[in-house]
């Protein structure tokens, strides 16, 4: 029994020393990995900030969009509006002139 208690220290001193390297590699990666984990949250809250930014550049757009296209129908309103105004001058005009001769 003695002989059997002194050899397990032996014995397992390699297994020992390979469990204190797997906690070293361990240790190792779980800081690699925190590092990575630290970047990518960097590089997300980057996307984020681009992206809000490009949504509000899209809603401004957007907003200059629609107020074109008010102008422009309000401008093709007014244009209407003046065709038939003339068309109303020229043809009492013509009535006018007509009605002299």
């Amino acid at each position: 029994m003695q002989e059997l208690s002194s050899r397990i220290p032996d014995a397992t001193r390699p297994l020992l020393r390979q469990i204190e390297a797997m906690q070293e590699q361990s240790s190792s990666q779980k800081e690699a990995w925190i590092g990575v984990e630290i970047s990518l949250n960097e590089r997300l809250q980057e996307a984020q900030k681009r992206l809000a930014q490009a949504d509000e550049k899209e809603r401004l757009f957007n907003e200059k969009l629609a107020n074109a296209g008010r102008r422009e129908a309000a401008v093709e309103a007014q244009l209407t509006h003046l065709k038939k105004e003339l068309k109303e001058v020229s043809q009492r005009s013509h009535a006018s002139c007509v009605h002299l001769s």
